[in-house]
């Protein structure tokens, strides 16, 4: 689906009616239609609100003040394309740049932020396929620069609630990978201490090798439809892009 750009508002083309979702604080606003029926399709947040007695029902208009407008343009390109972000590049689709195998840790921080965002976003309008994307597009990007999201790992951390799958990225990372120079380098709190700690104890007789990382036989054991039983978002793509 093309998308373009007219002033400071982003259209979907579609004859349908859409829903406006406005994104971003005050001056910095962008407002993003977007067809009803593909929000509610993804989305149990956008489904609540929009088939609801809520406001925007009313309204039509969904206003999320609190995130960033190039947040929701992946989120939208999510929406109306998964099939890219499943079959091609994640990272391209995410629009993130081109960071390498020469890429400085502040250009790769930049990168697993934007990911990071958009994770949590995901998490946020209970788009679960979306966070299971993101953790993947992080993995690719990781054997892609050789540089791992240490920093915006831990903001599932710092934001998140308890027992998420994305968190275990996070133990792994420091089990298969990690080095003492992580631990003085990132912010961990409690949880993310005792979560490495217990996973070291669970481990200490085991000799670790990063060939033995558990993200490259199966990256799924990061997504949420592996906790909850559920298909991945891979296997649903073509009943999805004929949607």
């Amino acid at each position: 689906m093309p998308t373009g750009v007219t002033s400071n508002i982003v259209y979907s083309f579609t004859r349908d009616p859409g829903i406006t979702v406005r994104v971003g604080p005050a001056g910095q606003i962008v407002d993003f239609m977007v067809y009803k029926s593909v929000l509610c399709r993804k989305s149990a947040f956008f489904k609540a609100a929009l088939e609801s007695d809520f406001k925007e029902h009313e309204t039509s208009i969904i206003e999320l003040p609190e995130d960033k407008p190039e947040t929701f343009d992946d989120y939208f390109a999510w929406l109306y394309d998964t099939h890219s972000y499943t079959h091609s590049s994640p990272c391209k689709c995410l629009k993130v740049g081109s960071a390498d195998a020469h890429a400085t840790a502040a250009q790769a921080r930049t990168v697993f932020d934007r990911m990071q965002r958009a994770w949590i976003f995901g998490d946020k309008v209970m788009d679960h396929d979306f966070c299971d994307m993101i953790i993947d597009a992080m993995l690719r990007h990781t054997t892609h620069i050789g540089r791992f999201p240490v920093g915006a790992a831990f903001e599932f951390y710092k934001i998140c609630g308890p027992d998420i799958p994305a968190k275990k990225f996070l133990v792994d990372m420091f089990m298969y990978s990690g080095t003492v120079a992580w631990v003085d380098s990132v912010y961990m709190n409690e949880e993310g201490y005792k979560s490495v700690l217990r996973a070291l104890m669970e481990k200490k007789a085991v000799v670790l090798s990063s060939g033995d990382a558990p993200w490259l036989a199966d990256p799924c054991v990061y997504h949420w439809h592996k906790k909850e039983g559920g298909v991945c978002y891979k296997a649903k793509v073509d009943w999805t892009s004929k949607k």
